[in-house]
């Protein structure tokens, strides 16, 4: 490496070249933190050599992957522009090609230290700039003006494919049977994820073209409560699937011994026990699994798909049902509540622009984007319910069906062994069980892994920092990156490496919640909801739609991933909740049961005991 802080960089590819402007940080691994580089560069379609892959901004992907990155998610996840060559994966390279924005070429992964999941976003030869920023300027409304048409399209193609899905008995399947399934939910998931760029970003583009004329126009900061409560959707599955849950509430409710079932202070897999031990009890379980077939596509981490989803778990919905029962929640109260708010948001918004002297093109201008924030609103949770969640859960699934197979013919030892095969060693050891030792192979490996997952700390990034990475890449904002950000980190790095002693008061994003304190707990798995008790600040990594359960009970959260506009934030705002985002080590600082009050104002925790 030869570059140094305050030095210009510039980045070679085989486009071309782009000034990356000058490095800020430099990390390319150390004893704590090691990282492998390699000699050949990772990407070698991309990359002339390893140096170039170096001076990149490896982000860590906490929002999505907090946990291991396995050798088959690795693989199969269609996400990023994969160097698997027999499924390279290139959904987000379709999509950059869709929109061609000048901040952006592609997004590549690579693991990192801990065996954790890091990206990085590759921008275009300097040469494609002026004319990808008039492309994207150009298309970008029109995507936000043909928004929920093009949503009903995919939406429709995207619940045919899921219902494909739903309809496969894997025990009435051959092994060459199971492997043709698992590769058409490897095509879907490919469809399925450029259909999520399609509205994804349409949506989020939006949202900051709606910032940025907010500050154009209004002269002044954008009020995130109001963009927030904008935002609030009150028509999309999810409220479909609420609606649900409060319907088997109900009938708790109405039935004595469903409600001394549910009242019972026992885990949830006893309340299915308790269930199973009466004609009333199996047929409301039947219910459940009935319902949990269509909405219980949903895990704690959608991104991994070595984790269960609802519906392979039952005992996870047991336990946001309890509590939405204890809770007594109201459907109808929730739906009111929430349309309540995105109408005084838009009162707000409307007598703030009537309060400035703008003229009729200024207002014609604001409104536009507003109304567009409006009618956008219910397609991104929509699209989560669909893809990240639904698109997700399923092909988890599928590979845990294919896992089960595989142990019959007894190949592996259990189905979740299956995650810790290549997609290569997967397609060699079907076609000859006798080729290697695949039980031994994927028991050291996941041996390995897990020992390296938890010897190793959370390292936010890795690479160069440079100011093209921290003021203009893509997705710099969605992980919470800027530079007073980074050198925060460089900070808190020392902190997580024992050189210095944690501080009492962690710096985030704020939300525009409000003010709160009580006990943490550290929430790292759907296990560990079940020590959450009501007046609790949460701590997480990311938090994910999984959360219902437990978000009734909590005073605060603290995530280390995120932004204003992520999950948290914005569960956080709809229910009162004060929150901070993007701490990057609030998991690793703080402990079980330290009292701490968050900020959700200022995006500041403190540490109170």
């Amino acid at each position: 490496m030869s570059w140094k802080v305050g030095e210009e960089l510039v980045l070679n590819t085989h486009w071309g070249t782009s000034k990356l402007g000058k490095v800020i940080a430099v990390f390319l691994g150390d004893e704590h933190f090691p990282v492998e580089w390699g000699d050949k560069p990772l990407y070698p379609w991309i990359f002339p050599s390893v140096e170039e892959e170096k001076k990149l901004f490896w982000m860590r992907s906490d929002a999505h992957h907090p946990l291991i990155m396995t050798p088959l998610q690795e693989d199969i996840f269609t996400c990023w522009d994969q160097r698997i060559v027999e499924n390279p994966g290139r959904s987000a390279l379709w999509y950059f090609d869709r929109y061609w924005p000048p901040n952006g070429m592609v997004w590549v992964v690579r693991r990192g230290p801990g065996g954790r999941c890091y990206h990085a976003i590759v921008p275009p030869p300097d040469h494609m700039v002026p004319m990808r920023e008039k492309f994207y300027n150009m298309i970008i409304g029109a995507y936000a003006d043909h928004a929920v048409e093009i949503w009903e399209r995919l939406r429709e193609k995207s619940r045919r494919n899921l219902e494909y899905i739903d309809s496969i008995d894997f025990d009435k399947l051959t092994l060459a049977e199971a492997m043709l399934v698992f590769q058409d939910m490897l095509d879907i998931h490919a469809e399925h994820w450029n259909y999520h760029w399609y509205v994804n970003v349409s949506y989020y583009a939006m949202l900051a073209t709606f910032r940025e004329k907010w500050k154009e126009i209004l002269k002044e900061e954008p009020d995130e409560r109001i963009i927030g409560d904008l935002s609030i959707s009150t028509e999309d599955a999810n409220w479909e699937r609420l609606k649900g849950i409060y319907e088997l509430k109900e009938k708790i409710k109405k039935s004595r011994l469903l409600t001394e079932i549910f009242k019972k202070p026992i885990p949830p897999s006893q309340v299915v026990e308790e269930l199973q031990k009466t004609d009333e009890g199996k047929a409301f379980f039947n219910e459940i699994k009935a319902f949990l077939k269509k909405y219980g596509w949903m895990s704690p981490y959608v991104h991994q798909l070595n984790v269960e989803s609802f519906y392979e778990r039952p005992e996870y919905f047991i336990e946001m049902l309890r509590f939405y029962y204890v809770t007594d929640f109201d459907y109808d109260k929730a739906l009111k509540e929430a349309k309540e708010k995105v109408e005084i948001a838009k009162r707000d918004f409307l007598a703030k622009v009537e309060s400035k002297n703008l003229s009729p093109a200024e207002k014609e201008e604001i409104l536009k984007w507003y109304e567009r924030v409006l009618k956008m609103a219910p397609i991104n949770p929509d699209h989560h319910y669909y893809y990240d969640q639904g698109t997700q859960t399923r092909l988890g699934y599928i590979c845990r069906q294919l896992g089960k197979k595989l142990v019959e013919a007894g190949l592996l030892e259990d189905p979740s062994d299956i995650f810790y095969l290549h997609y290569y060693e997967l397609k060699t050891i079907v076609a000859d069980p006798k080729a290697f030792d695949a039980k031994k192979l994927t028991k050291e490996r996941k041996r390995k892994l897990e020992e390296e997952y938890r010897k190793v700390p959370y390292l936010g990034w890795f690479g160069t920092a440079t100011e093209w990475a921290l003021t203009k890449e893509f997705w710099r904002l969605y992980w919470g990156w800027d530079i007073d950000r980074l050198k925060e980190f460089e900070e808190l790095r020392l902190v997580i490496e024992g050189k210095k002693p944690p501080p009492r008061i962690l710096k985030g994003i704020p939300t525009g919640t409000p003010v709160a304190e009580g006990p943490a707990k550290i929430v790292l798995t759907a296990d560990d909801f079940a020590k959450v008790e009501p007046g609790d600040v949460a701590v997480a990594i990311m938090t994910s739609p999984a959360w219902g359960p437990i978000l009734p009970r909590l005073k605060g959260l603290v995530t280390d991933s995120g932004t204003a506009m992520a999950h948290p934030a914005i569960i956080s705002r709809a229910w009162g909740i004060a929150c901070v985002v993007g701490t990057r080590v609030a998991t690793q600082v703080i402990k079980d049961g330290q009292r701490v009050r968050v900020n959700g104002m200022d995006g500041t925790v403190e540490i109170l005991s």
